[in-house]
């Protein structure tokens, strides 16, 4: 089995435990059928899983995923780890404390910069509201990036004749409501 198959296995197995862990999956249905039809495996196990394939994985981007992924296996198996490891190991990231005074600092900036006056939050959220795109504008706004990146993309690649992108506009619905 070759390395991509069991990456996805991996990350289909730790999904059965963490709901949402795969957001959609579209890959092989013979995979996602086989993982389904499994016991449920032991966290342990796939964390040593995700550790194997860490050790012979040769891309920058899948060593992270593994890394992300060898994380919550073992979080799932009962192991400690500390907050700043487990989220530098998860997202590529450490977080670190930033002192109150620079949040002072900003909000004084904000302060002086946005319009209007009474409390600052009511002002950031009547600007934000402000700035907000609507029906026509966002259409406008997709139209102009998605012949910017098709551009830019034929630049680089041959693309294929008939190329095209439709887009469905939907509203009162969740980020991933693409996905169902």
């Amino acid at each position: 089995m070759d390395a991509s198959e069991r990456y996805l296995e991996l990350c289909l197995r730790l999904g059965r435990h963490v709901d949402g862990l795969v957001d959609a999956y579209y890959g092989p249905a013979e995979i996602s059928a086989r993982v389904d039809a499994e016991e449920l495996r032991d966290p342990a196990a796939l964390a040593e899983d995700a550790g194997s394939l860490l050790a012979s994985a040769d891309d920058d981007w899948l060593r992270g995923q593994l890394v992300g992924l060898e994380t919550v296996a073992r979080k799932l198996a009962g192991e400690e780890i500390p907050y700043e490891d487990e989220v530098e190991r998860c997202y590529g990231v450490r977080p670190e404390w930033t002192p109150e005074e620079e949040f002072e600092a900003a909000h004084r900036e904000l302060d002086d910069v946005l319009l209007g006056s009474g409390p600052l939050a009511e002002r950031y959220q009547a600007w934000r509201e402000g700035e907000a795109l609507e029906g026509d504008a966002i259409a406008a706004v997709f139209q102009a990036v998605t012949e910017d990146f098709r551009s830019r993309t034929a630049s680089l690649f041959e693309l294929p004749e008939g190329e095209s992108v439709e887009v469905d506009y939907v509203s009162d619905q969740a980020w991933t409501a693409f996905n169902y």
